[in-house]
């Protein structure tokens, strides 16, 4: 079992508006998120092979006072049991910062 987290925070002016753009390079926002794909794709090398049928289910945090589009459910938080976790690059476009996290459980 393996937990991905996306964990994405707003940066930006909140007084801005909707079409508030980033003051950083593009080719450097690009560059950062390809390295942190980079490091997704190389995490096969220390992640436990997965050796049966694997199932996504997606779960997104927000605030409270947000409103849930029709079809989607509250549910608890999957947690995984004797967890290992490893920190991945975060990038930043200055108006959005995303952090990545695998956890997955540790077999000895």
């Amino acid at each position: 079992m393996e937990r991905w987290d996306f964990n994405i925070e707003y940066e930006g002016d909140i007084n801005a508006g909707p079409d508030q753009t980033s003051d950083k390079p593009l080719k450097q926002i690009k560059n950062e998120i390809r390295d942190v794909l980079k490091q997704i794709a190389s995490s096969i090398s220390y992640l436990p092979l997965l050796d049966c049928l694997c199932s996504f289910d997606i779960h997104i945090y927000t605030i409270n006072d947000v409103n849930m589009p029709s079809g989607w459910a509250k549910s608890e938080p999957a947690n995984v049991k004797n967890a290992q976790n490893v920190k991945m690059r975060s990038f930043s476009t200055s108006i959005h910062k995303m952090e990545t996290m695998v956890t997955y459980k540790n077999v000895d």
